[in-house]
């Protein structure tokens, strides 16, 4: 018989609700940062976007590492928290695998498939966020006390 630890569980729902807030405060933070450049007209829009999601990452990162996951990425009062240098490099890698999701998400629905990119929309916003959630969890911050 398969034994549910509800404490556990709710644990893991807060964990993914503030995993989403850090989300979309990194997206809010993406959008301005490159709608602000695009005004400048001073880059191209790639570039613009590149730097925009830039910035997102390191907040992502900080927010993640220092809120959501906190107590599994051993943050300490003085210093830098241990292995921090390899935490945020597997958070790059999240970051692209989620990006990656993204862009194979957008063309198997709507470039192979043929379908309204509302339904990427759709996979964009239930199914990838959950996977880079069980990778931050598992991977990126060794999370497997929680």
């Amino acid at each position: 018989m398969l034994r549910i630890d509800t404490r556990q569980l709710f644990h893991l729902g807060i964990q993914y609700v503030k995993f989403g807030a850090v989300g979309l405060a990194a997206s809010l933070v993406h959008v301005t940062a490159f709608a602000g450049l695009m005004e400048s007209e001073a880059v191209r829009a790639w570039q613009a976007n590149v730097l925009a999601f830039s910035l997102a990452v390191v907040l992502s990162y900080v927010g993640h590492s220092r809120f959501t996951f906190r107590q599994a990425a051993g943050v300490e009062t003085a210093g830098r928290p241990p292995g921090e240098r390899r935490a945020f490099a597997r958070f790059i890698v999240a970051a692209a695998t989620g990006l990656a999701l993204n862009s194979a998400v957008a063309f198997l629905i709507v470039d192979y498939f043929g379908y309204a990119y509302v339904w990427a929309i759709a996979a964009m916003l239930l199914v990838v966020p959950l996977v880079v959630f069980l990778i931050a969890k598992l991977w990126v911050f060794g999370d497997r006390r929680q």
